[in-house]
């Protein structure tokens, strides 16, 4: 296929997709049907269409070339000028990144998955089928309902989500791979666990991003090995859940945000050694110290550090796997400068002076820390010349402007955080590729 047919076809494709949901638009007002039936029926449409992609196109780039169309396309209808055709994704009465979320989480796992058939179409298949099943049958069937940060779910909802995706990964495994038949429904068992309980927790859309990425990480870490193995895994994975749910609410936090720190973890040591968690780990606990807010609000604040640092965590393993080189040091330095700015906003009501000795004492011993979480990874991570000088600068900004000028991060305070430490690491880093000749 021709590099201008492939592109043709991407032209193609996104603008059958908008009058596809501009025919659906118009049909949905004139019958009557909700907002939660238009949102399923585009993303059951997309995901189908997702999962066709490394067999409609001979080549990566016009992939990546159409999904980031298609997240240009639906930034633009959340303009006022082009609402009423994003109403079929945004008509929902609740805040949701999903739409945003399901074209990264395509793009993701057409990466991650390396051409691996069962590691692409497995994820984008539950998400597409399992989660849709799930969203209709507890909006229509649902009557037994169980609390989240931002709304409730049915215990029907996620039912009818664990027999789908129980069913998807038992076809998927037949007709995909050579697991040994008697292994597959325990491990397709395993894995309708988890993703139920990573779907059950998930808010604001982000089971879109942490449901296919949950896959793709559960599979890829266990295909291979014996299959109690994998069981096993998921054991400890609710042993954790139990710890996290007596640790959090001893300062306050929800059993719910204790699921999502736990699941949280677990992708993330199951893609990174040990000493590569405790950032990260410094990072949640200087979150959970900020006791600006109370109750339900704290929660969501915590739950949305978690969806930050996977969204930071995902983008700087996608940029290794796509440069060549890790960047496992650079992720490291933005989760660091990120910790730094929470840990100077939970001093916000001291004194400017001890604000300020404060903040300095945390970038230091962050600092420290990232040093000693570095030198421990091997030397293949060290592709760049030394960048301490430029790791005290990153961190002292990223504690001391929170600390000198508070106010600013009244409102979306963990955004502001992780731009400001997250923002000048993707620079170092990508200055750093190109004095290489990396890039």
């Amino acid at each position: 296929m021709s590099d201008t047919l492939q592109l043709s076809l991407v032209f193609a494709l996104i603008a059958a997709l908008l009058g596809a949901m501009a025919g659906l638009r118009r049909f949905a007002e004139n019958h009557g049907w909700p907002a939660e039936i238009q949102r399923k029926i585009v993303h059951i449409s997309a995901g189908g269409l997702a999962i066709c992609l490394p067999w409609v196109f001979a080549d990566a780039w016009p992939v990546y070339l159409l999904l980031g169309l298609t997240l240009g396309a639906m930034i633009a209808m959340r303009l006022p000028v082009l609402s009423g055709l994003g109403k079929t994704l945004h008509g929902v009465n609740r805040k949701s990144y999903g739409d945003f979320l399901l074209v990264v989480s395509v793009g993701l796992v057409f990466l991650f998955s390396n051409g691996n058939a069962v590691l692409y179409v497995l994820p984008l298949a539950v998400l597409t089928l399992a989660d849709a099943a799930a969203a209709i049958a507890g909006s229509t069937y649902g009557k037994h309902f169980f609390r989240t940060e931002d709304g409730h779910k049915s215990l029907e909802g996620s039912a009818v989500f664990f027999l789908v995706t129980l069913l998807v990964c038992i076809l998927c495994f037949l007709m995909l791979t050579d697991i040994p038949r008697e292994n597959v429904i325990l491990l397709a068992a395993a894995i309708a666990v988890f993703t139920t309980v990573v779907e059950a927790d998930s808010w604001h859309g982000f089971d879109n991003l942490f449901l296919p990425m949950g896959v793709l990480i559960f599979l890829s870490t266990t295909l291979d090995m014996p299959v109690w193995d994998a069981v096993t895994r998921l054991g400890l994975l609710f042993v954790a859940i139990a710890i996290l749910a007596a640790l959090t609410r001893r300062v306050g936090l929800s059993s719910h945000v204790a699921r999502v720190y736990a699941i949280a973890f677990f992708m993330l040591l199951s893609v990174t050694a040990l000493q590569n968690a405790v950032l990260p780990t410094l990072l949640l606990l200087a979150q959970a110290a900020d006791r600006r807010a109370a109750g339900a609000a704290r929660n969501l604040a915590a739950l949305e550090i978690v969806g930050a640092l996977a969204l930071v965590s995902f983008g700087f393993l996608a940029a290794g796997i796509a440069t060549g080189v890790n960047a496992i040091n650079y992720y490291a330095l933005a989760i660091a400068a990120m910790a730094a700015s929470h840990a100077a906003l939970g001093l916000e009501r001291r004194a400017a002076w001890l604000r300020l000795t404060g903040a300095a004492v945390c970038a230091a011993a962050l600092f420290a820390v990232w040093v000693a979480v570095t030198n421990t990874n091997p030397a293949s991570t060290y592709w760049h010349p030394p960048i301490n000088a430029f790791a005290i600068a990153i961190l002292a900004i990223s504690a001391l402007v929170p600390s000198a000028i508070p106010r600013w991060f009244q409102q979306r305070r963990n955004s502001k955080a992780a731009l400001l430490g997250v923002f000048p690491t993707v620079l170092l880093y990508f200055i750093l590729l190109l004095r290489e000749g990396i890039l």
